[in-house]
């Protein structure tokens, strides 16, 4: 059996090169791990877009230590929407996410990848394929096309979180990844995903 420690969290163990067969056991297995060990409780009150609470997620932008960067975002995005205990966001959360924060923390993005990562540019990579935001409608073909098109599938399989190419060698839109698996609940992950683009139109991102 393999340890895998954590300063913030208890320590937890798994066995090495775990990987369930059934896609959504796979995908829950991830975010089980991504929550426990990426996700650290934030013991701070939170007011929307204090420029004190985004300076370590600039910081490791500008770095370039993007997987550590992706794992703040998740952080910070839970904690803006009060979310911390839970570790996950629903549809009301997602809906209701404070357009200034969501513009703030994509700005950050976008810019210190020079216009690589960031939700706005997965927005536009999902709408160059077909896809349609602003409804809870989809279609099937578009979202395959996406997610493989942002390299988040290999072969026809998801990848694992820390399997994820964490530089500019990415393609595209690549990055953020972390909090799209914050909304995988309940089997209900890609109804989510549909909101999250809706949300992120409508704060003109």
């Amino acid at each position: 059996m393999e340890k895998i420690p954590s300063s913030n969290i208890k320590t937890i163990t798994i066995k090495p090169g775990y990987r369930p067969q059934a896609p959504d056991i796979y995908i829950d297995a991830d975010i089980y791990l991504f929550t426990q060990l990426y996700v650290p409780n934030l013991p701070m009150q939170w007011t929307p877009n204090q420029s004190l609470h985004y300076t370590r997620l600039r910081d490791l932008l500008a770095a370039g230590e993007w997987k550590e960067a992706d794992e703040e975002t998740a952080r910070v995005i839970l904690a803006i929407a009060g979310r911390e205990n839970e570790g996950w966001l629903d549809l009301e959360h997602i809906e209701n996410f404070p357009c200034e924060d969501l513009c703030t923390i994509d700005e950050l993005w976008v810019k210190h990848s020079n216009g690589h990562f960031g939700f706005s540019v997965q927005k536009r990579i999902y709408q160059s394929l077909g896809g349609t935001v602003g409804t809870r409608e989809h279609n099937s073909k578009i979202w395959q096309a996406f997610i493989d098109s942002v390299g988040w599938r290999k072969e026809g399989k998801w990848m694992y979180y820390n399997d994820l190419t964490f530089d500019l060698t990415a393609p595209v839109a690549h990055l953020p990844y972390g909090l799209y698996l914050l909304t995988f609940i309940g089997g209900f992950w890609v109804k989510w995903w549909w909101v999250l683009f809706s949300r992120i139109e409508t704060c003109k991102l």
